[in-house]
């Protein structure tokens, strides 16, 4: 794209146009308000391409709404210059904090889950040494009433988070 302003940096710009003409057989005049003038050109090249290179083009193409080869090409390249730009170190590092965040997320869980069970375990080995239990029922054997609703209670409140959890989501 070539930038002519009429009142300005370049003087003749009559003799600009005429020498792109002579260069190229496509170009476009585009006067905007302001007195400046865009040219875009298009030149004109007879290409050999594979047939995977067609087939990726055409296939882009459908998968866009294009309709001409050529501008199939050139949204092709566009992509391609905006992702080469992007830094994959950058990418990376993102991802890793990323990630990083939600496995200490999953540690600090982890850990409190852990805390709370061997808290419990010593409220437990406290409560038995003081009654002087020596003997012990498992739950398989026979469930307290007490053990059914303190399971209740919990499965409520886990189910309660999950939903808190989905609504945030």
């Amino acid at each position: 794209m070539l930038l002519i302003k009429k009142d300005g940096l370049i003087s003749n710009s009559s003799f600009l146009i005429n020498s792109f003409k002579s260069k190229f057989r496509y170009f476009k005049l585009i006067n905007i308000n302001n007195g400046v003038v865009f040219i875009m050109a298009r030149l004109e090249k007879h290409l050999r391409l594979n047939t995977e290179v067609v087939k990726y083009v055409e296939e882009f193409m459908n998968k866009e709404g294009i309709e001409k080869f050529n501008e199939g090409i050139e949204s092709i390249v566009r992509e391609h210059k905006f992702y080469s730009k992007i830094d994959l170190n950058s990418v990376q590092d993102l991802i890793k904090n990323i990630v990083e965040n939600y496995l200490k997320k999953i540690q600090n869980s982890i850990n409190s889950a852990d805390k709370n069970s061997q808290i419990i375990i010593e409220l437990i080995n406290g409560f038995m040494i003081k009654q002087n239990i020596k003997d012990l029922l498992f739950t398989d054997e026979e469930t307290s009433p007490v053990i059914n609703k303190a399971t209740e209670t919990v499965n409520k409140r886990i189910e309660a988070q999950r939903i808190k959890r989905l609504e945030r989501s």
